[in-house]
């Protein structure tokens, strides 16, 4: 008979080991090469990476989500939980919500702290400002469902107004902002690009569904880092041919 079926081993599985800024002794992978058990055991791992960025160097650190400071005096409803995302702007805040697949939403404050509107019923993933508009990056995947958009919110006067809206292809889970006005979003199936334009550009399809992006960042040499679960992923936007290299930490495989 066959052996009965087990669970791997997760990578990393004391959680993240200690590290020293910068990725120069990192172990650079092609993920293609890695085998089925390879890729299960970092989806089993306890450890998920973030990146930061310091004068051009990627700075990796175990991944801490951290609450949003919420504005005092706004009275959010307890059916949501913590709030995933909030921004302040002219006409009050906007606090978004993220309950998985129980749902989440988008609400919009005034500054007097008063409720004003329920803008989506969407689940918010980030809320990026940019000089000209705020975008919120909402969707979720979880039991074969995977879907997103980006949906631009404007300041006209005093209130908060819901401008263009884009499917991304994959639920979003980190998007940054790059110099000339676009936006790189890391979703579970690989990198886009949305121009100012709201056109939006398949860069590199991944298969990143088990590894649950967490943060997106710009380093020097027009590379993108984004820390994933168990590895960082290093993404060189210079190349005609975009493709992902995978990053383990020292003295893990």
């Amino acid at each position: 008979m066959p052996p009965a079926p087990h669970d791997p081993v997760p990578f990393l599985a004391d959680s993240c080991p200690p590290v020293t800024p910068g990725l120069r002794d990192w172990k650079r992978v092609d993920p293609a090469t890695l085998s089925y058990d390879e890729l299960s055991a970092l989806n089993y791992s306890p450890c998920t990476w973030s990146v930061t960025v310091q004068d051009g160097v990627p700075i990796p650190a175990p991944y801490q989500p951290i609450s949003p400071e919420v504005p005092r005096g706004l009275q959010l409803p307890r059916t949501f939980g913590r709030p995933r995302a909030v921004r302040q702007g002219g006409p009050g805040t906007l606090v978004g919500f993220n309950r998985g697949e129980w749902g989440g939403t988008l609400l919009w404050y005034g500054s007097d702290g008063s409720f004003r509107s329920r803008l989506l019923d969407e689940n918010v993933v980030q809320i990026l400002a940019l000089p000209s508009a705020i975008l919120v990056f909402v969707g979720i995947a979880h039991l074969g469902d995977d879907h997103g958009r980006a949906v631009e919110i404007v300041e006209s006067g005093q209130r908060f107004e819901l401008k263009r809206a884009v499917d991304l292809g994959s639920a979003p889970r980190a998007a940054v902002p790059e110099p000339n006005g676009a936006v790189l979003v890391a979703t579970m199936k690989g990198l886009v690009k949305l121009a100012p334009d709201f056109a939006v550009q398949s860069m590199l399809k991944a298969d990143w569904g088990r590894l649950y992006p967490s943060t997106i960042v710009l380093g020097a040499n027009q590379k993108a880092y984004i820390g994933m679960r168990g590895v960082i992923a290093e993404i060189d936007l210079s190349s005609s041919v975009v493709h992902d290299t995978w990053l383990f930490p020292p003295a893990s495989r």
